[in-house]
């Protein structure tokens, strides 16, 4: 009977790990976490069809996605918006307003990370002049000279790109 009542106890705690497992799940949507069953608007999708304009058709749409108990979102088969507009009733610009809209209700503003961004930015643009053929990389260094009002203190580094030598980007 103490053997019984052992795995009776260590069964309720792998119960109780097992639910609190479950209850943890979450999704992930535009840096923020949701709980299961949550539901979220996608971002809207424009279709124009047959046309521009009174010619055609257009259609604005956004799913409804819940979170599910995985972790992953799936769709709920609803719409959140679902707008036609049918041939000869609307123009371009009254559904790329209603496409702005609705855009700036459902889709998710990511907060600015300055820091990652400019690390990024560092990083591609010393990329690009280890790899920028001569030429390139001298447009490049005027367009910075002529923007900080710098040419004089360049005009060496100028010349010295505009040199005669191998146009490849290779040192």
């Amino acid at each position: 009977m103490r053997h019984f009542a052992l795995n009776f106890v260590v069964f309720l705690a792998y119960l109780s790990c097992v639910g609190a497992a479950t209850a943890q799940t979450h999704c992930q949507y535009g840096g923020e976490l949701f709980s299961n069953g949550s539901t979220i608007c996608e971002c809207p999708n424009l279709k124009m069809e047959a046309g521009y304009g009174a010619e055609g058709g257009a259609q604005i749409s956004s799913r409804r996605l819940a979170c599910g108990e995985d972790g992953f979102w799936k769709n709920d088969n609803s719409f959140c918006v679902d707008i036609s507009y049918m041939k000869n009733t609307w123009t371009p610009a009254q559904a790329q307003d209603d496409f702005i809209k609705y855009t700036n209700l459902y889709c998710p503003r990511v907060p600015v990370n300055h820091a990652e961004i400019e690390k990024a930015i560092t990083q591609d643009t010393e990329k690009f002049f280890d790899k920028a053929p001569k030429t390139a990389a001298q447009i490049a260094v005027h367009a910075i000279c002529s923007r900080y009002k710098i040419d004089a203190l360049c005009a060496s580094m100028i010349d010295a790109l505009a040199a005669k030598s191998d146009d490849t980007g290779a040192r």
